[in-house]
C-alpha cells in the first residue's frame, strides 16, 4: 500500500470505524487478506467489539500490498458510497490530483462474472450489514 493510502486511512480512521459495524463481513470479501488476518479480525471483533475489529482490519490492510487500498475502496463503494467518495476526496486533497483506482481491482456487473472471479465461499456484496 502506498504511503498516501496509509495516511488517508489514518486520517479517516474514526469515520471508517463509525460506519463499519461488521468488520468480519468486510474482511471476508477482501481477497488480499489472508485467512490468518480474517481470523484475527474476527477474534478482535468478537472479544473486543467492532471498533477494535475495524481497527485491526485497517492495520492489516496497510500491510497487504498495492491492491489492498483499491480493493477496500471498491468494496466500500458497494454500500457505503458516500464514505468511499469522502476517502477519495481526502486522497485527492493529499495528492493534489484526482484519484483513479488501479485496474487490478475490477467491479463486476453480472453475477456470472462475479462467481467466476471470486473465491468460493465469499459473497461479493456483503456490506448491507456494514452500515449503522
Amino acid at each position: 500500500m502506498e504511503d498516501d493510502h496509509k495516511t488517508v486511512l489514518d486520517r479517516m480512521m474514526k469515520k471508517i470505524i463509525n460506519r463499519i459495524s461488521d468488520p468480519d463481513t468486510m474482511a471476508a470479501c477482501i481477497t488480499v487478506l489472508t485467512e490468518r488476518d480474517r481470523e484475527y479480525i474476527s477474534r478482535c471483533n468478537k472479544h473486543e467489539g467492532p471498533i477494535k475489529g475495524t481497527q485491526e482490519l485497517l492495520v492489516r490492510l496497510k500491510k497487504r500490498g498495492p491492491k489492498a487500498f483499491p480493493e477496500f475502496l471498491n468494496h466500500l463503494k458497494e454500500d457505503c458510497e458516500d464514505l468511499a467518495r469522502e476517502i477519495e476526496r481526502e486522497l485527492e486533497g493529499l495528492r493534489g490530483r484526482p484519484y483513479r483506482s488501479t485496474p487490478a481491482v475490477l467491479r463486476y456487473s453480472s453475477t456470472e462474472e462475479t462467481s467466476k472471479a471470486e473465491p468460493e465461499g465469499r459473497r461479493r456484496n456483503a456490506f448491507g450489514s456494514c452500515l449503522k
